[in-house]
């Protein structure tokens, strides 16, 4: 029986391909990125619009900001000012990490509850810096999506002309 079109291996998926650390066969459609603007509650507040603005400096070069991201960049924002009003706040407490807590006759030692924040507040930060490709971990994996591949000499011999 002859071959046709359908006959052969399968192709791979570009996406496939892609996590595999090969290069795309056929370009990524791009949209064109607008970043997103600022929201009222951001603006309104200057420590968060401060971090509003330094993350929208970093991130849109890289071009990972879009509009649909306003929501998610303005909590970034927001954690970030929250979690710097809280270290101001356990540097008021000249980071006294427990306290004596005195009921009836009892003497306890307790933590001091504006850890726990911290803790939180610290967890929350990470986790949507990581949603950017803000961290460590996620960082590699933006910027090797975003920033042009650098050829090696052999690859550069090997490459259709």
């Amino acid at each position: 029986m002859a071959g046709n079109h359908r006959s052969g291996r399968k192709r791979k998926p570009d996406a496939l391909r892609v996590l595999e650390g090969g290069r795309r066969l056929h370009p990524a459609p791009t949209a064109p990125v607008t970043p997103p603007t600022c929201p009222d509650l951001v603006s309104t507040d200057p420590v968060a619009l401060r971090y509003w603005q330094q993350y929208s400096a970093h991130l849109t070069p890289m071009g990972v900001l879009a509009a649909e991201h306003g929501e998610a960049l303005a909590t970034l924002a927001c954690v970030s000012a929250d979690y710097e009003r809280t270290r101001q706040q356990f540097a008021q407490t000249q980071y006294r990490t427990f306290v004596t807590e005195q009921r009836g006759s009892v003497m306890r030692i307790i933590e001091t509850p504006i850890l726990r924040r911290l803790e939180h507040l610290a967890q929350l930060k990470t986790r949507l810096l990581g949603e950017f490709g803000l961290t460590p971990v996620m960082a590699t994996k933006v910027a090797r999506s975003v920033a042009p591949k650098v050829l090696s000499k052999w690859e550069r011999l090997t490459q259709t002309r």
